[in-house]
């Protein structure tokens, strides 16, 4: 079939169709894992891969040396250091916060002595509500999140 001169894509095609698309979830079903605010697999996110981290790695080491002359162990330190910032801002690794009325670590609803403030999330309008007590251990988990990534990459020793 063509359409206005040129071929037509397979998936349009079979898009205007209007044939059966198979009911398939678009990632397996898992139970939520520890307490409300963890860092729990909910089976919603994607994970980070760790030949994704590693590619990363190995890709911004090798720009810091041939780019800005770095000696190979300064641009495995500095590479280390960045990828841990881009891991840290990934949009896979966003805290799912079910009810924005209520902490995100604790769980507890925000009062005139102690508000929920919002915290800056990767995705543009999105953001995670949290005690200002709380942001520490926000913070801490996020940062235990990226160590276990580059542990399961072999960035980072056991």
């Amino acid at each position: 079939m063509r359409v206005r001169g040129r071929a037509m894509s397979k998936w349009l095609a079979l898009a205007r169709s209007q044939a059966p698309v198979p009911n398939v979830p678009k990632s397996p079903k898992s139970e939520p894992s520890g307490q409300f605010g963890d860092f729990g697999n909910f089976g919603t996110a994607l994970t980070i891969s760790a030949e994704e981290i590693r590619a990363s790695f190995d890709w911004i080491a090798h720009r810091l040396e041939a780019d800005h002359a770095r000696p190979r162990d300064v641009a495995q330190s500095d590479a280390l250091a960045i990828l841990r910032g881009m891991i840290s801002n990934d949009p896979r690794l966003i805290v799912p916060q079910p009810n924005a009325w209520r902490c995100v670590i604790c769980g507890e609803g925000g009062s005139p002595g102690l508000p929920l403030i919002p915290v800056l999330t990767p995705n543009e309008g999105e953001y995670r509500w949290l005690h200002h007590g709380c942001h520490d251990t926000y913070c801490c988990r996020q940062a235990e999140r990226v160590d276990e990534l580059l542990r399961a990459a072999e960035l980072l020793c056991q």
